[in-house]
């Protein structure tokens, strides 16, 4: 009997000795899994600073493109709403009622050269007021995609400028540094391409 209960405590203790060894393997397993597959972020501080950073850089970007809307709005609305003003002498009592200044108005005359009229350099047979000369440069190259496609290139600009009025009759109004318009209706007098004499190396080259 003494030998069947030391056999029974052997097997009992043996019992416990695996059962314990196979719950801490099962723990160790389980912590490994975790952290293996869903790690545990150490720093949540860093991630709600990264994310109202973020949403700081997105609110300057939307607040910066609404001001810069407002702005054209409230242009656009007011060269809608602009007064169209007779070369007269109601202009110039307009003028004097509101500070000698009109924010913004559509005035029609005919262009008139204040002095002497320049010519074209290209075609002196032609006079005005201004004059643009642009010298571009044309050719056909391949993208990175390997597509071939014409890209122009400019090269050099020349302005020319004399003084001009808006004429109606005897009055007119002058125009002060008409080549800082947004837009410049100009026709072109004079427009001449001269193609490039290219060799065989430079076809061969410009094709890789």
């Amino acid at each position: 009997s003494c030998q069947r209960d030391r056999l029974l405590f052997l097997l009992l203790l043996l019992n416990f000795s695996v059962e314990s060894n196979f719950v801490k393997k099962d723990r160790f397993l389980d912590r490994n899994y975790y952290t293996k597959d869903r790690p545990v972020n150490r720093f949540p501080a860093m991630d709600f600073v990264q994310e109202a950073v973020f949403l700081g850089v997105d609110v300057l970007v939307l607040g910066l493109c609404f001001r810069e809307y407002y702005q054209l709005k409230k242009i656009s609305k007011a060269l809608k709403d602009a007064p169209q003003l007779a070369i007269d002498d109601s202009l110039t009592d307009r003028l004097r009622k509101s500070g000698n200044k009109i924010n913004y108005g559509v005035i029609r005359g005919t262009v008139t050269p204040i002095g002497t009229p320049m010519h074209a350099v290209m075609s002196p047979s032609v006079t005005g007021v201004l004059q643009i000369m642009k010298l571009n440069e044309h050719r056909v190259a391949r993208g990175f995609a390997g597509f071939w496609a014409e890209q122009r290139k400019l090269i050099h600009i020349s302005c020319n400028e004399v003084p001009f009025k808006l004429a109606s009759g005897k009055l007119g109004v002058e125009v002060v540094d008409g080549l800082s318009a947004e837009i410049l209706d100009m026709d072109t007098v004079y427009d001449n391409y001269e193609p490039s004499s290219l060799s065989l190396f430079d076809h061969i080259f410009g094709f890789f």
